[in-house]
C-alpha cells in the first residue's frame, strides 16, 4: 500500500464569515475563537486547521492575561453584608444588589486583563509549590 493510500483525510473545521476585508476574512470556529485567515482558504464554510495554525488570532487572548480575582470567602462575606444580603430571604429579595457584586468583581479582573494585554504583561503566576 502507498503512503496515498494510507492518508487520512484532513478533518475540515466549520468556520463563520464574520467579515471580509480585501483578500482576509474573520472567521469564527467553534471554541469560539476568531481568526483573520485568507479569503481562498475557507471553502464551503470550512477551514483546514493547518490554516488556523498559521492564523492571526482575533481579540485579547483572555487565559494569558486574566488572574483570579483577590476574592476570598472572607471579602465576598463582607460584600454580602454591605448590600444588607444577610439570609436567603434577602438573596431573593437583592438579587440585583448581588448581581451588580459580582459585574464589579469580574469587571474589575477583566479590565484589568485588557490593561495588561495592552501592555503585553501577563500576570505573575503564583508557583503552588
Amino acid at each position: 500500500m502507498s503512503d496515498e493510500q494510507t492518508e487520512q483525510p484532513i478533518e475540515w473545521i466549520k468556520a463563520r464569515v464574520i467579515e471580509t476585508k480585501g483578500r482576509s476574512v474573520l472567521v469564527e470556529v467553534e471554541g469560539p475563537r476568531r481568526y483573520y485567515v485568507p479569503r481562498a482558504k475557507v471553502k464551503d464554510g470550512q477551514v483546514e486547521p493547518s490554516t488556523l495554525d498559521k492564523a492571526i488570532e482575533y481579540g485579547i487572548r483572555w487565559e494569558t492575561f486574566l488572574e483570579q480575582p483577590d476574592v476570598t470567602p472572607t471579602t465576598l462575606a463582607a460584600l454580602l453584608r454591605q448590600a444588607g444580603i444577610w439570609t436567603r430571604e434577602d438573596l431573593t429579595r437583592l438579587d440585583r444588589k448581588l448581581i451588580r457584586i459580582g459585574t464589579n468583581i469580574i469587571g474589575k479582573a477583566v479590565f484589568g486583563a485588557a490593561d495588561r494585554a495592552a501592555q503585553n504583561k501577563p500576570p505573575r503566576r503564583k508557583n503552588d509549590g
